[in-house]
């Protein structure tokens, strides 16, 4: 006793007398049961495999963890700062090296004052006031030297 049934959301199948659906591919969506074909993601908008909506920014941008994506939520990545995965949140962007913020909530990302670039690391955990992104050493823009040692940059 055969049947047909229809392709679930998230599925499509373009071919007739097909044995099953195939998922739509990241980039892709469909909200709709019986679809010929997935429908390509907004701009700025991406998504899973198999997936119903676009619901993750693209890669390069970032929203507020607190909301969902959107067009209008899915902001450009901040200079001195990487966004390299779907759906990056502010508080999971990559801040780059010779780069520092005060936490993970902050939007603005500063440069490190030039002789001290080394000392700011970047990358993903603030620590406590930022801290995390310095390199032997610690407080605003990595420029408070740990117990023990001296910032020796005449230069700066």
């Amino acid at each position: 006793n055969s049947f047909c049934s229809p392709c679930g959301v998230g599925t499509h199948q373009p071919r007739s007398g097909a044995l099953s659906c195939a998922p739509c591919l990241p980039g892709f969506h469909e909200p709709t049961r019986s679809s010929l074909a997935c429908k390509p993601c907004p701009q700025f908008l991406n998504s899973t495999t198999g997936a119903a909506y676009c619901e993750l920014c693209s890669a390069g941008r970032y929203r507020d963890a607190e909301v969902p994506a959107s067009t209008k939520t899915c902001h450009p990545c901040p200079a001195r700062a990487a966004c390299p995965f779907n759906s990056t949140t502010l508080d999971t962007l990559t801040v780059a090296r010779g780069a520092w913020r005060l936490s993970p909530h902050t939007k603005i990302i500063y440069k490190c004052r030039q002789g001290t670039g080394t000392l700011c690391r970047g990358g993903r955990d603030a620590g406590v006031n930022g801290d995390g992104y310095c390199e032997d050493a610690n407080g605003p823009l990595c420029q408070t030297c740990r117990k023990g040692d001296f910032f020796d940059d005449w230069t700066a």
